[in-house]
């Protein structure tokens, strides 16, 4: 099997393959939402796919990254408050 996949992946593409012009709409496609994505680089970018699923692809890891910078920014959050607190209260026990 893996040797017909190589076979494969290392003959070249049919000359009418080749010879067959493909059009590439930039606003059709898109394609300007996703090179300005922030996960361009973990899903990438392909002109020939359905835009709807793409899109959702692309929402999906978003929402993602979203939901890991709320997190990241809660714990930041709370340690600052922590650290407020038990500065205020050592300063506090100090005077007295």
């Amino acid at each position: 099997m893996s040797d017909e996949l190589k076979d494969f992946a290392s003959a070249p593409a049919s000359r009418e393959t080749q010879s067959t012009n493909t059009n590439f709409d930039w606003n059709k496609t898109n394609a300007d939402r996703f090179a300005h994505s922030p996960c361009i680089t973990t899903l990438g970018f392909d002109p020939n796919a359905d835009p709807k699923v793409q899109e959702q692809r692309y929402e999906d890891c978003e929402s993602d990254l979203n939901q890991q910078t709320l997190k990241k920014g809660f714990i930041i959050g709370f340690i600052i408050v922590g650290l407020s607190v038990l500065i205020y209260f050592g300063i506090k026990s100090s005077k007295n």
